[in-house]
């Protein structure tokens, strides 16, 4: 049996590269996954890289530098996998990269504070940073 069987986690960025094969990975051992997913992010995206997965897990918008936002989607989780980060390509990280640095760590401070609020179980970051 799988540690995360029906387990409820949410994992932020659930879209992205990597956080969609984590939210397959968790789905496939049985967790409950929630996937957040930016406001501005589009449904085109999110069914290229959760497409096979969609209908066995639960989608939520979210500003996640809004501590409210946080607050609410952490609702009723064990766990949190902090994947979300402000992203673009090559130009855009080479011209932007104070935005893209400040952005990614309020993004993050906001999640510890809701986690802080919350008192969930777990709490796993995962940063990647090219410049």
């Amino acid at each position: 049996m799988s540690f995360w069987k029906n387990k409820k986690v949410l994992v932020t960025g659930g879209s992205g590269f990597v956080g969609s094969h984590v939210v397959k990975a968790l789905v496939y051992n049985g967790a409950s996954v929630t996937a957040s997913v930016s406001r501005t992010k589009n449904d085109k995206k999110i069914k290229q890289n959760l497409g096979e997965i969609l209908k066995k897990i639960t989608v939520k918008n979210a500003d996640l530098l809004s501590l409210s936002d946080c607050l609410e989607i952490t609702q009723n989780q064990e766990s949190i996998f902090n994947f979300a980060a402000l992203d673009g390509v090559s130009l855009f990280k080479a011209t932007h990269p104070s935005e893209l640095f400040s952005t990614n760590a309020e993004i993050t401070l906001t999640f510890l504070r809701a986690y802080l609020k919350t008192k969930i179980e777990s709490f796993l970051l995962m940063r990647y940073i090219h410049i």
